[in-house]
């Protein structure tokens, strides 16, 4: 079982893909291109646990205390926006318009800041895991997105009983679309599915 410190979680990436721009969104930080992997805390065997296409991504996977769920952070959606989704959320009393996709790093200035190196949107995933004949096996996958006029900015772990999660989310409203300000919430995983 992942508590008894058998078992490492972690993310690595992957080399078929190239890096775009200077390589910044690849850095382990910010995961693009990044796969969850385990590995047996000797170093002796290795599992591939996901398998994202170009452009996605995971962050800080982990085990919850009891050893029973895995967790990561999934980049997704950039096979469909690669420049970043047009604004298409306004604010009240703005007269600039648009302040981008709700959950697309930039948005639009993602073209002009980023070029080559987009961010998309972030999403938890949680797995049961088991480890019948000692290898990492994960099954009923789901994800939790974040709610409406919120963007993720990286979830960050269980509370200690596990029966909670920790977040950093930015309000769209409040930051003009940018996913880099936010605070930190608890969310009941009993009342999430």
């Amino acid at each position: 079982m992942a508590s008894s410190g058998e078992y490492i979680v972690f993310t690595a990436e992957t080399a078929e893909y190239p890096r775009k721009g200077i390589g910044t969104s690849t850095r382990p930080g910010l995961g693009r291109n990044h796969n969850v992997w385990i590995m047996t805390s000797d170093g002796s065997k290795f599992w591939q646990i996901t398998d994202y296409p170009d452009n996605w991504g995971v962050i800080r996977p982990s085990f919850s205390h009891d050893g029973k769920t895995l967790y990561w952070n999934e980049e997704f959606s950039m096979e469909q926006y690669p420049e970043g989704k047009p604004g298409d959320l306004k604010l009240p009393g703005d007269p600039s318009g648009t302040i981008g996709h709700p959950g697309s790093y930039w948005g639009e200035a993602n073209k002009t800041f980023r070029k080559g190196e987009e961010a998309a949107a972030l999403r938890i995933k949680l797995a049961d895991i088991s480890f019948e004949n000692r290898e990492p096996e994960i099954s009923n996958i789901r994800h939790i997105d974040p709610p409406e006029g919120f963007t993720l900015i990286e979830g960050t772990g269980f509370m200690p009983n596990d029966d909670g999660f920790v977040y950093s989310y930015a309000n769209l409203a409040e930051n003009r679309s940018r996913g880099i300000w936010g605070d930190i919430y608890i969310s009941d995983l009993n009342r999430v599915f």
